[in-house]
Parts: C-alpha cells; structure tokens; sequence
C-alpha cells in the first residue's frame, strides 16, 4: 500500500512541474486518479502484453469465449 502513496505523491510532483498553475491538492487529484486507473488496468489486463492476468485468467478458465 506505501507504495502507492509514493506513486501517487511521485505523479502529482510531475505533475506540478509540467503544471505549476495547478494547486496542490488539484495535483494530488490527478495523480490519485492516474494511479487508479493504472490499478484497474492491471486487475483488468487491460494492458497490451498477451500474457493473461487476474480476471482474463479467470474467464478463460471457466471458458468464456470473449461475447457479451
């Protein structure tokens, strides 16, 4: 978990460099919603790879063909 505090506070000091009209707490916003996203991503392989993950590996184990 402290590592996704670290994240958040490393893409919020980004942020305000790229951005310094933004406030502290407009740049903590951000970043808090970029690392949600990011987790979200992985837990729902959204990414790129071809390398089945968390719910990907679920569904293909309980053979889902992928049509909803």
């Amino acid at each position: 978990m402290r590592h996704l505090v670290v994240e958040v506070q490393e893409i919020a000091k980004d942020l305000r460099q790229d951005q310094p009209e933004l406030t502290l707490v407009e740049s903590l916003q951000i970043a808090a919603t970029i690392q949600q996203n990011r987790v979200l991503e992985r837990a729902f392989c959204l990414s790129s790879e071809n390398i089945p993950v968390a719910l990907e590996a679920i569904a293909i184990q309980l053979g889902s063909k992928g049509t909803y």
